[in-house]
Protein backbone atom coordinates (compact mmCIF):
# COMPACT_ATOMS: atom_id res chain seq x y z
CA UNK A 1 0.00 0.00 0.00
CA UNK A 2 1.82 3.56 -1.19
CA UNK A 3 2.53 5.68 1.67
CA UNK A 4 0.06 8.42 1.05
CA UNK A 5 -2.86 5.66 1.88
CA UNK A 6 -1.39 4.81 4.90
CA UNK A 7 -0.98 8.22 6.40
CA UNK A 8 -4.35 8.75 5.43
CA UNK A 9 -5.63 5.55 7.08
CA UNK A 10 -3.41 6.31 9.97
CA UNK A 11 -5.96 9.83 10.31
CA UNK A 12 -8.99 8.00 10.72
CA UNK A 13 -12.39 7.60 8.88
CA UNK A 14 -15.77 10.02 9.79
CA UNK A 15 -19.11 8.78 9.68
CA UNK A 16 -21.51 10.55 8.20
CA UNK A 17 -25.08 8.95 10.12
CA UNK A 18 -28.14 10.41 8.73
CA UNK A 19 -30.24 11.24 12.11
CA UNK A 20 -33.37 13.18 11.23
CA UNK A 21 -35.24 14.29 8.14
CA UNK A 22 -38.54 14.72 8.78
CA UNK A 23 -39.75 16.74 6.07
CA UNK A 24 -37.33 15.39 3.43
CA UNK A 25 -37.86 12.32 1.36
CA UNK A 26 -35.11 9.93 1.96
CA UNK A 27 -34.08 9.63 -1.50
CA UNK A 28 -33.23 13.61 -1.47
CA UNK A 29 -32.05 13.41 2.38
CA UNK A 30 -29.45 10.46 1.43
CA UNK A 31 -28.38 12.74 -1.66
CA UNK A 32 -27.23 15.50 0.71
CA UNK A 33 -25.41 13.69 2.94
CA UNK A 34 -23.70 11.85 0.08
CA UNK A 35 -22.46 14.76 -1.50
CA UNK A 36 -21.44 15.66 1.76
CA UNK A 37 -19.75 12.63 2.08
CA UNK A 38 -17.62 13.83 -1.12
CA UNK A 39 -16.46 17.23 -0.02
CA UNK A 40 -15.16 15.85 3.19
CA UNK A 41 -13.27 13.34 1.03
CA UNK A 42 -11.50 16.17 -0.80
CA UNK A 43 -10.35 17.80 2.31
CA UNK A 44 -8.65 14.69 2.71
CA UNK A 45 -10.78 12.92 5.47
CA UNK A 46 -12.16 8.93 4.61
CA UNK A 47 -15.90 9.50 5.08
CA UNK A 48 -17.99 6.19 5.75
CA UNK A 49 -21.90 6.64 4.88
CA UNK A 50 -24.27 4.77 7.39
CA UNK A 51 -27.09 2.97 5.77
CA UNK A 52 -30.35 4.72 6.90
CA UNK A 53 -32.13 1.16 7.17
CA UNK A 54 -30.25 0.57 10.54
CA UNK A 55 -32.25 1.49 13.86
CA UNK A 56 -32.54 5.41 14.09
CA UNK A 57 -29.83 7.22 16.60
CA UNK A 58 -30.23 11.30 17.40
CA UNK A 59 -26.50 11.09 18.99
CA UNK A 60 -26.90 9.64 22.23
CA UNK A 61 -23.47 7.86 23.19
CA UNK A 62 -24.68 4.57 23.53
CA UNK A 63 -25.77 3.71 19.88
CA UNK A 64 -22.96 6.95 18.95
CA UNK A 65 -20.63 3.66 19.84
CA UNK A 66 -22.32 1.26 18.16
CA UNK A 67 -22.23 3.20 14.80
CA UNK A 68 -18.63 4.19 15.03
CA UNK A 69 -17.83 0.22 15.70
CA UNK A 70 -20.12 -0.55 13.07
CA UNK A 71 -18.55 1.71 10.40
CA UNK A 72 -14.88 1.41 11.89
CA UNK A 73 -15.01 5.32 11.99
CA UNK A 74 -12.83 7.75 14.67
CA UNK A 75 -15.31 10.00 14.93
CA UNK A 76 -19.25 10.24 14.00
CA UNK A 77 -21.20 13.15 12.64
CA UNK A 78 -25.21 12.77 13.02
CA UNK A 79 -26.84 15.12 10.20
CA UNK A 80 -30.39 16.05 10.75
CA UNK A 81 -31.96 17.56 7.79
CA UNK A 82 -35.01 20.09 7.07
CA UNK A 83 -36.63 21.47 4.28
CA UNK A 84 -38.91 24.78 4.24
CA UNK A 85 -40.48 26.79 1.48
CA UNK A 86 -36.94 28.19 -0.19
CA UNK A 87 -34.31 26.51 1.49
CA UNK A 88 -32.66 23.53 2.99
CA UNK A 89 -30.85 23.70 6.46
CA UNK A 90 -28.80 21.12 6.85
CA UNK A 91 -27.59 20.45 10.48
CA UNK A 92 -23.89 18.76 11.18
CA UNK A 93 -23.42 17.68 15.36
CA UNK A 94 -19.59 16.21 15.65
CA UNK A 95 -19.02 16.11 19.26
CA UNK A 96 -20.13 18.70 21.34
CA UNK A 97 -19.59 21.27 18.10
CA UNK A 98 -22.96 21.77 16.16
CA UNK A 99 -22.58 23.15 12.36
CA UNK A 100 -25.65 24.66 10.10
CA UNK A 101 -25.73 25.85 6.53
CA UNK A 102 -28.70 26.54 4.17
CA UNK A 103 -28.78 25.30 1.07
CA UNK A 104 -30.91 26.32 -1.95
CA UNK A 105 -33.77 23.65 -2.86
CA UNK A 106 -32.16 23.32 -6.56
CA UNK A 107 -29.43 20.60 -5.83
CA UNK A 108 -27.45 21.93 -8.81
CA UNK A 109 -26.62 24.69 -6.21
CA UNK A 110 -25.33 22.98 -3.34
CA UNK A 111 -21.65 22.64 -3.59
CA UNK A 112 -20.61 26.18 -1.85
CA UNK A 113 -22.97 25.37 1.33
CA UNK A 114 -21.73 21.65 1.68
CA UNK A 115 -18.05 22.54 0.80
CA UNK A 116 -18.18 24.89 4.21
CA UNK A 117 -20.25 22.25 6.44
CA UNK A 118 -17.24 19.97 4.53
CA UNK A 119 -14.99 22.58 6.11
CA UNK A 120 -16.48 23.08 9.49
CA UNK A 121 -16.16 18.98 10.03
CA UNK A 122 -12.29 18.14 8.79
CA UNK A 123 -11.08 21.97 9.16
CA UNK A 124 -7.58 20.44 8.33
CA UNK A 125 -6.27 19.77 4.36
CA UNK A 126 -4.71 16.38 4.45
CA UNK A 127 -4.01 15.21 1.34
CA UNK A 128 -5.43 15.72 -2.33
CA UNK A 129 -8.35 14.27 -3.59
CA UNK A 130 -6.29 11.72 -5.79
CA UNK A 131 -4.78 10.39 -1.84
CA UNK A 132 -8.42 9.85 -1.26
CA UNK A 133 -9.50 8.09 -4.20
CA UNK A 134 -6.55 5.57 -3.79
CA UNK A 135 -7.51 5.01 0.01
CA UNK A 136 -11.28 4.47 -1.20
CA UNK A 137 -10.02 1.79 -4.08
CA UNK A 138 -7.36 -0.06 -1.15
CA UNK A 139 -9.99 0.19 1.55
CA UNK A 140 -12.93 0.23 0.82
CA UNK A 141 -15.05 -2.14 3.41
CA UNK A 142 -17.12 -4.99 2.08
CA UNK A 143 -20.96 -4.28 1.03
CA UNK A 144 -23.21 -6.19 3.76
CA UNK A 145 -25.74 -8.25 3.41
CA UNK A 146 -29.23 -6.29 3.09
CA UNK A 147 -32.08 -8.79 4.31
CA UNK A 148 -34.91 -6.14 3.94
CA UNK A 149 -36.13 -7.02 0.62
CA UNK A 150 -35.75 -10.97 1.16
CA UNK A 151 -37.84 -10.63 4.45
CA UNK A 152 -40.58 -8.38 3.11
CA UNK A 153 -40.14 -11.04 -0.11
CA UNK A 154 -41.08 -14.10 2.44
CA UNK A 155 -43.51 -12.00 4.35
CA UNK A 156 -45.12 -11.40 1.11
CA UNK A 157 -45.19 -15.60 -0.01
CA UNK A 158 -46.52 -15.95 3.52
CA UNK A 159 -49.59 -13.58 3.42
CA UNK A 160 -50.95 -15.00 -0.23
CA UNK A 161 -50.35 -18.41 0.88
CA UNK A 162 -52.41 -17.36 4.25
CA UNK A 163 -55.08 -15.38 1.84
CA UNK A 164 -55.24 -18.19 -1.02
CA UNK A 165 -55.96 -20.99 1.97
CA UNK A 166 -58.80 -18.35 3.77
CA UNK A 167 -60.35 -17.01 -0.20
CA UNK A 168 -60.47 -21.05 -0.39
CA UNK A 169 -62.30 -21.98 2.46
CA UNK A 170 -64.16 -18.62 2.48
CA UNK A 171 -65.26 -20.23 -1.38
CA UNK A 172 -65.89 -24.25 0.44
CA UNK A 173 -68.70 -22.63 3.11
CA UNK A 174 -69.99 -20.72 -0.05
CA UNK A 175 -70.98 -23.67 -1.78
CA UNK A 176 -72.19 -25.92 1.40
CA UNK A 177 -74.62 -22.76 1.73
CA UNK A 178 -75.57 -22.89 -2.16
CA UNK A 179 -76.30 -26.84 -1.98
CA UNK A 180 -79.57 -26.91 -0.14
CA UNK A 181 -81.37 -25.45 2.61
CA UNK A 182 -80.11 -25.68 6.13
CA UNK A 183 -80.87 -25.81 9.54
CA UNK A 184 -81.44 -21.79 10.76
CA UNK A 185 -78.24 -22.18 13.24
CA UNK A 186 -76.16 -23.71 11.05
CA UNK A 187 -77.05 -21.35 7.97
CA UNK A 188 -76.05 -18.60 10.14
CA UNK A 189 -73.04 -19.92 11.48
CA UNK A 190 -71.86 -21.16 8.04
CA UNK A 191 -72.67 -17.55 6.88
CA UNK A 192 -70.57 -16.08 9.87
CA UNK A 193 -67.58 -18.04 8.90
CA UNK A 194 -67.94 -17.09 4.99
CA UNK A 195 -67.88 -13.08 6.07
CA UNK A 196 -65.14 -14.00 8.92
CA UNK A 197 -62.46 -16.14 6.03
CA UNK A 198 -63.35 -13.72 2.74
CA UNK A 199 -62.72 -10.57 4.73
CA UNK A 200 -59.23 -12.46 6.31
CA UNK A 201 -58.66 -13.77 2.70
CA UNK A 202 -58.80 -9.94 0.87
CA UNK A 203 -57.09 -8.32 3.62
CA UNK A 204 -54.39 -10.94 3.64
CA UNK A 205 -54.02 -10.73 -0.12
CA UNK A 206 -54.35 -6.83 0.12
CA UNK A 207 -51.09 -6.90 2.49
CA UNK A 208 -49.13 -9.63 0.24
CA UNK A 209 -49.57 -6.95 -2.57
CA UNK A 210 -47.93 -3.96 -0.62
CA UNK A 211 -45.50 -6.58 1.22
CA UNK A 212 -44.24 -7.43 -2.65
CA UNK A 213 -43.79 -3.51 -3.54
CA UNK A 214 -42.22 -2.72 -0.38
CA UNK A 215 -39.48 -5.45 -0.86
CA UNK A 216 -38.94 -4.45 -4.48
CA UNK A 217 -38.35 -0.76 -3.53
CA UNK A 218 -35.95 -1.87 -0.86
CA UNK A 219 -34.18 -4.38 -3.55
CA UNK A 220 -33.66 -1.04 -6.12
CA UNK A 221 -33.33 1.43 -4.03
CA UNK A 222 -30.21 -1.10 -2.21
Amino acid sequence: MPLPVISTLLVGSLGLHLAHHPDVPLPRALAVVERLSLQVQARGTPTVVDDPLWTPCRGESGCADQIKARLKAREVAFISIYEGVQTVRVVARLGEDEHRVQLPLDADAWAPGLSDLATALAPELRTSTATVAAWATAAAPEPAVRWTPWVLGAASVAAAGAGIAFGLSAQSTQDDLRAGPLPGMQARDLQSKHSAHAWAANTLVGSALALAVGAVVTYVMD
